[in-house]
């Protein structure tokens, strides 16, 4: 109801109610903690600070009662000050976050911590729940008596989604890759699906999951595989033409999900009578041989819209590579009968597939065992010329054309001739672990390895192989797949280092909240003495002095905030072509008469939108860094240029999403730099500059800049090839 709609003694009792509790909430504050009473009455400044501060600040009751908050953080929940004020933490926490923060509440007032900070969730007055960053400290009187808990809350849902987001994916890329390492090192069907179907149920925190194949001759959908015992009893169960949901997908050849089964008249509900349990959300998709579908993965829970888009998505890409196995599976019973179709399918599978005959190697290992070897990694760690001995006795019999593409071998003949040099001595540690399923006696192997092509490329390899059936006493005939997964290993290393700068700009950004915040209070201070004194008195030109330190510090701290993109910024559309223009002066006047400057701008470049001061910043310190590289002259080239960045070019710029860009590009002649100096670039501090020459922000800030303008900063570089340091920046248009 709408105030216009209540009547006057309504209204006059919801007033009297709202005095009553104010004067509640002020004797609250007052009789049990006139210190933050007195600091509110008398600190006009500390209240100012507190009610305008952007990031949101609570004081607490040691009993952590809200007796305080400011605006930015009734924003962040949602609740106006006087819904809050009085309430406890617990109000708007999350249930199964309370226990943490009270129990840290509790180490405080024992005196085990004065202060901490928590990831936790909030709920808002909508209903949504957030992400936030909780820090707190608490504050005990002269008595060392707990007065009251100040505490500041920083919303991180968005960083918290996509680190749930990250590792989801990461769990299915896993998924994906056992799976897949399954499917190519064995030839026991039924356990590499059930391994799956067990995955996809752990992944997905489902009931169950079976898979149906077609039979052929009736065309009925019979369940081949099942992941829980309670479905065990329908193994075999054969359900007609077009019958049931895993029916209407293998009969349409389409995915499908059932978001409640009740609603949906293709489920057959006699499965659930048998079974005993009913299943309220399925989802469904068809396993298909080229353009034949041959049978179904379905997903089934207890539960209504268990399922997504992502969850169909995912079961999809498992089904494409369970679909394949099944085809190879089938091709490889025929290859007993017919040499030709192995043949066939050896050479034209997409995944590099090796013969290797490893009978010498298993006589060798046996030969140590009889002299007295028992642990082999021990062994080959002390004997690496027993390692590279096992190398030259393996052998390859045949190779397809994926494993000649994936080496980069213009025929087969040049690759059984060269194949020893794809390994190198970091190769020979992980052919350790190749060795020792001989010498065990297993017939599966998988793990990961470094190789090289025939052209010197450094590759990353997963490795699988399973000897082939007949052969697991002599390991005359070892069928080898071999994958790479370079781009992969990349974009992990360039996920953790974006993982990591995260954390740095964090840390960075509330050490500089922290440290501007008092120096406030010190610079306040400082000025309020200098105004005090008489003019000419002694000690004004050390107060002078602090203020000239103060401000100095104050200028690393707008570094650290800018690479923790926590300074505001003023996004404008800018030319970059006429912003070089505009500084070039100034560019040749930092490099000297020793450095060349040439410019190279493109006439059709897009504008982009960027912080005018701040990009300035950007190029300074570039052009900075270009000129101490270079401490006997050279050269420094700017460039400018209109860019798209497709799927084709993201396999070399992977930290670079798809669309168009406009780049800029800063190229020194100098020194150039190592790849473990790149690897710390751009982390705040790290220099390679002598003592008091650098402070090791110049492109942390630049690193931050570029980011809060959605853009990005790559560096290429080798020991004396110089430097190039690219910056990609949305095009405006």
């Amino acid at each position: 109801m709408t105030d216009k709609g209540k009547t006057k003694a309504q209204l006059m009792s919801e007033l009297v109610e709202l005095r009553q509790r104010i004067t509640e909430l002020e004797a609250l504050e007052s009789k049990h903690h006139p210190s933050v009473a007195e600091i509110w009455a008398n600190g006009e400044p500390f209240r100012l600070l507190f009610d305008y501060a952007c990031t949101g600040l609570v004081i607490a009751t040691p009993e952590a009662r809200y007796l305080q908050v400011n605006q930015a953080f009734c924003n962040l929940v949602g609740y106006s000050p006087i819904e809050l004020l009085g309430q406890s933490f617990s109000f708007i926490t999350h249930p199964e976050d309370i226990a943490l923060n009270l129990r840290l509440y509790q180490q405080a007032l024992r005196g085990e911590n004065s202060s901490f900070q928590l990831e936790k969730r909030f709920l808002k007055k909508d209903g949504k729940v957030i992400y936030v960053l909780y820090q707190t400290t608490l504050v005990r009187g002269p008595d060392h008596q707990p007065l009251y808990f100040i505490g500041q809350a920083t919303d991180i849902t968005e960083r918290k989604q996509a680190e749930l987001a990250l590792q989801k994916q990461n769990r299915e890329l896993a998924l994906l890759n056992k799976a897949t390492q399954a499917f190519m090192s064995t030839l026991n069907l039924e356990q590499v699906l059930t391994y799956v179907l067990e995955e996809i149920r752990n992944l997905l925190s489902v009931t169950a999951g079976t898979i149906w194949l077609v039979d052929p001759t009736t065309n009925e959908s019979v369940c081949w595989r099942t992941t829980v015992a309670e479905h065990e009893s329908i193994l075999n169960w054969r359900l007609a033409p077009g019958q049931g949901v895993v029916g209407w997908v293998i009969q349409h050849g389409q995915s499908t999900v059932v978001p409640d089964t009740r609603t949906d008249p293709r489920h057959f509900k006699e499965i659930d009578r048998h079974t005993g349990i009913e299943m309220r959300s399925i989802l469904c998709v068809p396993l298909r041989n080229q353009e034949e579908v041959i049978g179904a993965i379905q997903i089934v829970d207890t539960s209504v819209q268990q399922f997504d888009g992502a969850d169909l998505e995912l079961v999809e890409l498992l089904a494409v590579t369970a679909a394949i196995a099944i085809d190879n599976a089938s091709l490889f019973e025929a290859i007993l009968d017919s040499e030709k179709r192995y043949r066939s399918l050896f050479d034209n599978t997409p995944i590099a597939l090796l013969e290797e005959d490893f009978s010498a190697v298993k006589d060798y290992l046996e030969q140590l065992q009889l002299a007295g070897v028992s642990d082999f990694r021990d062994y080959f760690e002390q004997h690496p010329e027993a390692v590279r001995h096992c190398l030259e006795l393996v052998e390859i019999v045949n190779v397809n054309q994926a494993a000649l593409r994936m080496y980069c071998a213009s025929s087969k003949a040049l690759f059984l001739e060269n194949w020893r040099q794809i390994f190198r001595s970091e190769s020979l540690a992980e052919f350790i672990e190749e060795l020792i399923p001989v010498a065990e006696g297993r017939s599966l192997f998988s793990g990961e390895t470094i190789h090289y092509t025939l052209t010197g490329q450094k590759i990353y390899v997963d490795v699988g192989w399973s000897v082939a059936s007949g052969f697991e006493k002599s390991y005359k005939k070892v069928i080898v797949s071999r994958s790479d997964i370079t781009e992969r290993k990349n974009l992990q290393k360039q996920i953790l280092q974006a993982q990591k700068m995260e954390a740095v700009g964090q840390l960075a950004g509330g050490l500089a909240h922290n440290f501007n915040n008092m120096l406030t209070i010190v610079m306040s201070s400082v000025g309020l003495a200098i105004d005090a004194l008489p003019i000419g008195h002694p000690v004004i030109p050390d107060l002078q002095n602090i203020q000239k330190a103060g401000t100095r510090a104050a200028a690393l701290i707008r570094h650290l905030l800018a690479f923790s993109r926590h300074q505001p910024v003023e996004l404008k559309i800018v030319s970059l072509n006429k912003l070089i223009l505009d500084m070039e002066p100034l560019f040749r006047q930092i490099i000297g008469n020793r450095i060349d400057l040439t410019l190279n701008l493109d006439p059709e470049l897009s504008p982009v939108k960027v912080d005018l001061h701040q990009f300035e910043q950007v190029l300074v310190n570039l052009v900075l860094n270009a000129r101490d590289a270079m401490p006997e002259g050279g050269e420094v080239v700017l460039k400018t240029v209109n860019m798209t960045i497709d799927q084709r070019s993201t396999k070399q710029k992977a930290e670079v999403a798809s669309g168009e860009y406009v780049v800029i590009s800063v190229a020194d002649t100098g020194a150039g730099m190592s790849d473990e100096v790149k690897g710390h670039l751009f982390e705040p501090f790290f220099t390679t500059k002598e003592m008091g020459k650098g402070t090791g922000l110049g492109l942390a800030t630049c690193f931050g800049i570029i980011q809060q303008s959605k853009g990005h900063i790559l560096v290429q570089s080798e020991p004396d090839k110089g430097t190039t340091f690219e910056i990609y920046l949305p095009s405006f248009t």
